[in-house]
């Protein structure tokens, strides 16, 4: 008797963990399965979408290059204009004309570097250099009101007024 006396008032040690529930209420979670089928709906999304990014990031380096030789060839025009000649159009007097872009000649353009690979009498060769790793190009050849362009990743493949052809 001695025994009953000193225990704690409540229910016996057997019933405690249906009195738990009790208390608690209903348990609900999710199951291992249901967890593994959220994981690789997941993961095809990230599948579908990864790619697309990198996709757009190329093309919006590419077409930040693009607009890079449209604001260059603008003013090689206008240096083209006031003396009839792409002669003496060099590094300074392209910055200039348009100080908002890097000039460099001759070789292949580093990041955001517009490279004057030919400016002689009316012949013109102008190249920029994607992030993407592509070369870009704007030619304007003699006697012709017509811009040529041409991409490449290899820079010897558009360095020429005859070569910078095939469009963007």
């Amino acid at each position: 008797m001695k025994d009953k006396e000193h225990r704690q008032p409540g229910p016996a040690p057997r019933e405690m963990p249906r009195v738990l529930r009790a208390f608690r209420g209903p348990e609900r979670g999710f199951t291992l399965i249901e967890l593994m089928v959220v994981v690789l709906i997941i993961g095809i999304l990230v599948a579908i979408a990864l790619p697309s990014f990198m996709g757009a990031r190329q093309r919006a380096a590419d077409k930040a290059a693009e607009s890079n030789l449209r604001s260059a060839i603008a003013a090689a025009l206008s240096y083209f204009v006031d003396g009839g000649t792409f002669n003496g159009f060099t590094p300074a007097a392209a910055t200039a004309a348009e100080p908002t872009l890097q000039w460099m000649t001759p070789g292949p353009p580093t990041g955001d570097q517009i490279d004057i690979e030919v400016a002689s009498g009316t012949d013109l060769v102008l190249i920029d250099l994607s992030r993407s790793g592509t070369y870009f190009c704007l030619s304007q050849q003699a006697n012709s009101p017509a811009t040529d362009r041409g991409k490449s990743t290899v820079f010897a493949n558009i360095n020429s007024v005859l070569s910078c052809t095939g469009g963007w």
